[in-house]
């Protein structure tokens, strides 16, 4: 790159960043919430429609070969997805999601680039979780000295902020990079101050700024991501009660759902490691989001629980997540998949009422599991996993519409 187009890619990234200023503006009601974001709703609407139904599903189930998509998605809001991609060799599994899921950013991005006020914000802070697991993937490869080109292609597009490359151009060997990195690049980025407030104005994080790479070891990078996930979804769910409305009322019940399903997973996922024992059980504790149904009570029964049996006495106070424990206990499904299956459930609900920016988040949900359908059934493609008990795993969306 010479000079003036790198000047012309700083100049764009400034302009940028300073897109990310927050508007706290309230969403509206059923008076005036059209004015001002009816045209994107309606847009947003039209998106819905793209969705694979059943059908669809099934169709991409009964074909031979992955070369085969292309055809089984002919008659969807896929056509033509793949056209570009397998000239040169065999589609694979990565191929595919990555290409649908690329048509999902640009429909995100569409409406991102016309929202105004506190809707701007608000697809902004949907981003922000994204932005996380793009700089933490960065940090990753940086402590690994993972090859630049390699760690770009993991990025995700939802979460490409101004900048990133900058990142890149740190010295992995500088035992002081890591520190300058955060002091010059990341606490600019929009999610600079959650790192932030976690490496240094946390109070049980005092001192750890001193120790940043100790701090950023592959043992501990899980625990970093999630204390600043948990930061977001209690900056997104403050900002959403704020906006008040029909809004305020359904995007707290879907964080509220967020927050209990992150401490569920944090609890399976710590069975049989170091944070299921002795004093790092503490630390353990401080992971769980500040809020949702599950807060205060159960987060704290969860200090005493050691496996997935004492869970499930703790979960079964809660008659949503004690049907979804009941249902993973049968051999079919593990947690993760009934989570997954309440989280599609309540995100469809999203769609249901109007005048309201819940659809939004409910939109990028549902597409996050459509990409996840795609790829399992690829995937058993791949592998020759033909048998219903295994390809059938994919989970419907907008089933009942």
């Amino acid at each position: 790159m010479d000079r003036a187009e790198r000047e012309k890619q700083e100049q764009v990234e400034y302009y940028q960043s300073l897109s990310f200023e927050r508007e706290f503006i309230s969403a509206g009601g059923l008076t005036n919430f059209n004015i001002h974001y009816g045209y994107l709703e309606g847009v947003l609407r039209g998106f819905r429609s793209g969705f694979l139904t059943d059908t669809n599903y099934r169709t991409l189930c009964q074909v031979s070969k992955l070369d085969e998509f292309k055809v089984a998605l002919v008659d969807t809001d896929y056509n033509g997805v793949l056209d570009d991609a397998g000239q040169d060799a065999k589609l694979d599994t990565n191929t595919i999601v990555s290409q649908c899921y690329s048509k999902f950013v640009n429909e995100f991005m569409h409406c991102r680039a016309q929202s105004t006020g506190a809707l701007k914000t608000f697809l902004d802070m949907i981003r922000y979780e994204y932005m996380i697991e793009n700089i933490v993937l960065l940090l990753r490869g940086m402590v690994n000295e993972t090859e630049p080109k390699e760690i770009l292609g993991k990025i995700n597009p939802l979460g490409v902020f101004p900048n990133l490359k900058t990142v890149l151009t740190f010295e992995k060997g500088d035992q002081g990079g890591l520190i300058r990195l955060f002091e010059t690049v990341l606490i600019d980025t929009p999610v600079g101050h959650l790192f932030e407030r976690y490496f240094v104005n946390e109070d049980d994080s005092q001192g750890e700024e001193k120790d940043l790479r100790g701090m950023l070891i592959s043992q501990k990078l899980d625990v970093v991501i999630a204390m600043v996930r948990r930061l977001w979804l209690q900056d997104f769910y403050d900002f959403c009660k704020k906006l008040g409305g029909e809004t305020a009322e359904q995007m707290c019940e879907l964080l509220e759902f967020e927050a209990d399903q992150t401490a569920i997973r944090i609890m399976v996922n710590s069975f049989n490691t170091p944070l299921n024992d002795g004093h790092e059980k503490d630390l353990r504790q401080k992971l769980f989001p500040s809020f949702g149904k599950l807060y205060p009570e159960g987060t704290a029964r969860f200090h005493k629980v050691q496996d997935l049996q004492d869970l499930g006495k703790v979960l079964e106070s809660y008659p949503t997540y004690a049907k979804i424990y009941e249902e993973a206990s049968r051999d079919t499904k593990d947690i993760e998949d009934c989570l997954l299956e309440e989280e599609v459930r309540l995100n469809e609900f999203a769609f249901w009422g109007q005048n309201h920016f819940a659809a939004f988040w409910g939109f990028v949900k549902l597409k996050e599991q459509e990409a996840r359908n795609l790829y399992w059934i690829a995937d058993c493609i791949t592998a020759n996993r033909r048998d219903p008990a295994s390809m059938d795993k994919w989970i419907p969306i907008l089933k009942y519409d």
